[in-house]
């Protein structure tokens, strides 16, 4: 702690000592000389550029769980398994491998930032949080020549066991992710060609929840300086390498013709190395009473070839992508091998300010589809996708130590719809909301920890609110309230478990101080959900199931924090879940004890030569 905040002071220092040079000279280079987009954007024509971000609202927001809103289920511990907790439409309605508690830990192509810089661009963000867990993310990028861009990001994820820990340095979590791109536009901008690779290797000491043997009451959860563990020698990984390459030709602005490449290689490991120690947590064991040793493979070849075009402010495109995927067992002799074509296109229309309307629609070889549109204006939005998709490769057939299965289900159907109205008032903004999604056929991990397939309807319905009040210049208060209920068939709603409330509210005082040298921001964050059976969570699988035995309490969290800037140094100070009383807390998941109070502290320092 001593040596985080001198470091700490050096930065400030230098910084300040910074300002007082650039007082006498001018500032050739920053944040509004350096703008990045997405390889979307550049694909569908969307003219859009962002900055880096230089705000400090928000920026004690660093867990994932707080980053999304809180709208996950994970195990506690930042970087284990996590799932949505609202249902999500896949993005892909041909075969995925259906593991998926790891995403979020990547750092996908689609995700990179292409920084058009005009001097090195360097970002460090880094968070020392309480209970030994750390995050470091580096960004850096740089022009060659003014249309020749390289960059590279790197993130590294370290998480300390935060009970049955034996000190310092006994990780549950151990993630390093990296990716590498560069682009280039000809004089004319008529050709651009980009290309990626990148990678995450993700591991997971796997604890199985707290041993309740010996509980007697619920409090006994929170002692967590004498309470053990289910799994002592289990472990789970993820390693994802993932190749890109993006082309595209303006022939005239109403024609271009692109392609794009991507090869993903993804290999997910579960392990247990003692089963005499840890045997009794698994329901079962099928042949290797000492040992087990999981490993599948998903590999995924995707080439499309389209093409697209601006008439005015409207933009169209249509492609075609074929897709070649291999799911690899490592104990059933077939692989499984799999073709898939794909049709599609879209039709967009941005009229400025005034609307935005976009309509896009994919139709696979087998008869899946993909429909979506969206249309906004300023007062409100409106958005409906339809989808018909496959279930994943571990659905249909999987074999292990723990597990055996071979299905055949069929495709899964869902209609979305929301609905957001714009109330922009003085000093109030109201924007009531309304999601539908009506899902049939789902599929699902049962009581059993086996996958089935939910027959019917059900309906999902979270009206909601944001409501935000800016109590004059300085003082400012915003707020989501959801509430979720479900209409359907018995087992097809059953399978979705979601609190039925659902609120946020962050009450933050922003000003700039010592001669507006420093802004400075003082919070208080706070979250509420009811209580619910959340699904329960297999390490074997990396799944999330349904369990009918453990309801999770309604809980409470208050973080208070301040957020400092200077110039191009950004600092938090938190104090997470505040409100934490003596050996209580909250369940992220059945038999997972949530986050207890810490003092956490971050830091982003962005160099822009």
């Amino acid at each position: 702690m001593k040596f985080f905040f001198l470091i700490l002071f050096q930065l400030v220092s230098l910084s300040l000592f910074s300002q007082i040079l650039d007082d006498s000279t001018q500032n050739v280079y920053g944040p509004t000389t350096t703008t990045y987009t997405y390889i979307d954007d550049i694909k569908l024509n969307r003219k859009t550029k962002f900055y880096p971000d230089t705000s400090i609202i928000d920026f004690e927001k660093f867990t994932y769980m707080s980053v999304y809103d809180n709208k996950l289920q994970d195990l506690g511990n930042i970087a284990t398994s996590t799932k949505p907790m609202y249902y999500t439409p896949p993005s892909v309605i041909g075969r995925t491998s259906g593991f998926y508690s790891y995403d979020l830990y990547s750092l996908p192509v689609e995700d990179i930032h292409l920084y058009d810089t005009r001097s090195p661009y360097t970002s460090i963000y880094a968070i020392f949080a309480g209970g030994n867990r750390n995050i470091t993310r580096i960004n850096h990028s740089q022009s060659i020549k003014p249309n020749w861009n390289f960059g590279l990001n790197l993130q590294w994820l370290t998480m300390n066991k935060q009970y049955s820990s034996t000190g310092r340095g006994d990780n549950q979590v151990e993630g390093l992710s990296y990716n590498g791109y560069m682009y280039y536009w000809n004089k004319d901008s008529s050709y651009f060609i980009m290309g990626a690779i990148s990678r995450m290797n993700h591991e997971i000491a796997e604890s199985g929840g707290v041993d309740t043997t010996d509980f007697e009451n619920i409090n006994d959860f929170f002692d967590f300086d004498n309470i053990d563990v289910n799994l002592e020698y289990a472990k789970s990984s993820e390693l994802k390498v993932q190749y890109y390459l993006y082309q595209q030709y303006q022939v005239k602005k109403l024609f271009a013709i692109y392609n794009e490449f991507e090869r993903t290689l993804t290999s997910n490991y579960f392990t247990d190395e003692n089963l005499s120690e840890d045997g009794d947590y698994f329901d079962q064991i099928l042949f290797n009473e000492t040992q087990t040793y999981q490993k599948n493979k998903f590999r995924d070849l995707t080439n499309e070839a389209g093409i697209k075009g601006d008439l005015k402010k409207a933009f169209y495109n249509a492609y075609y992508r074929y897709r070649y995927i291999e799911f690899v067992h490592p104990y059933l002799p077939e692989i499984e091998k799999r073709t898939e074509g794909y049709l599609g296109g879209s039709l967009r229309y941005d009229n400025d300010s005034s609307y935005y309307l976009m309509v896009a629609g994919e139709l696979m070889n087998n008869g899946n589809h993909q429909l979506s549109a969206i249309y906004e204006n300023r007062f409100w939005e409106l958005s409906y996708k339809r989808l018909m998709y496959d279930p994943g490769s571990i659905h249909e057939r999987y074999f292990s130590n723990h597990y055996e299965w071979y299905n055949d289900f069929g495709a899964v159907q869902s209609d979305n719809f929301k609905a957001l109205f714009k109330v922009p008032l003085k000093m109030i903004t109201i924007k009531p909301y309304f999601n539908l999604s009506m899902v049939k056929n789902y599929i699902y991990f049962d009581t059993d920890k086996m996958p089935s397939q939910a027959t019917g309807f059900a309906q999902l319905y979270s009206p909601g609110i944001d409501f935000n009040i800016d109590f004059g210049k300085y003082l400012h208060w915003v707020n989501t309230f959801i509430y979720t209920f479900k209409t359907g068939e018995e087992e097809a709603q059953d399978v979705f478990r979601i609190p039925s409330i659902f609120v946020n509210s962050n009450l933050y005082f922003s000003k700039m101080m010592f001669n507006e040298k420093m802004l400075m921001t003082f919070g208080l964050n706070t979250h509420y959900q009811s209580n619910y059976f959340a699904d329960g969570y297999d390490p074997v699988t990396q799944q999330f199931y349904v369990q009918n035995d453990f309801e999770i309490p309604s809980y409470f969290l208050a973080d208070v924090y301040v957020n400092i800037q200077i110039k191009t140094v950004k600092l938090f100070l938190k104090m997470s879940y505040i409100n934490q009383k003596n050996q209580k807390g909250y369940f992220a998941t059945p038999d997972y004890p949530g986050q207890p109070k810490n003092l956490d502290l971050g830091l982003s320092w962005m160099f822009y030569d």
